[in-house]
């Protein structure tokens, strides 16, 4: 597979909520039922800011995704101190639009299984990371990126990119609280 097929594009003020649907099928082929989010509760963080995903295409087809976005500090307070798995209960008013100091939450990763084991998640995290560091440089501090994973992959990819296990809850919780400081992003 020949990794110039694939484009890279971010969403922004222009993307459709449309994409929501393309996006949760690529869940449904990666994730399980109660690792998905639901339609509503992404439709309404994605209207606080459209800026939260890296997209993956072949061709014109969305094959992987990866979602982020800004947090209250309040929020960033609650996931570091808690057993609690963020997702689906993230209430739109945690999401934020960039300001001068930002809380990152990094929230998933997905890729059609058939696309694995090419080097493509890979790709969307270079995305990832160069979209914080362009912040980073415009003004917009990252203080530091926060992620849970539910997957192996997700812990792997995570931490190949400078995040630290801040907390295991896979034993009772089936996750894994990663923990990337922002000046990494520099």
């Amino acid at each position: 597979m020949n990794k110039k097929e694939f484009t890279i594009k971010y969403s922004d003020l222009y993307t459709s909520n449309d994409i929501i649907y393309d996006l949760m099928n690529i869940e449904k082929d990666v994730y399980e039922e109660k690792d998905r989010g639901q339609f509503d509760s992404i439709e309404k963080r994605f209207n606080k800011n459209k800026e939260m995903f890296v997209l993956l295409y072949h061709k014109d087809e969305i094959i992987g995704y990866l979602c982020y976005f800004p947090i209250t500090k309040k929020l960033h307070d609650k996931i570091m101190a808690s057993d609690v798995f963020y997702d689906d209960n993230i209430e739109p008013e945690d999401v934020l639009s960039y300001g001068k100091e930002n809380y990152i939450y990094f929230i998933s990763i997905a890729l059609y299984k058939e696309y694995q084991g090419y080097g493509l998640g890979t790709k969307m995290m270079d995305a990832f990371i160069k979209k914080l560091k362009d912040k980073n440089n415009s003004g917009y501090k990252i203080k530091d990126v926060l992620a849970s994973t539910v997957t192996k992959q997700g812990e792997e990819i995570s931490k190949k990119y400078g995040f630290n296990l801040l907390s295991d809850k896979s034993n009772k919780y089936g996750f894994k609280l990663m923990y990337l400081k922002g000046d990494k992003l520099c």
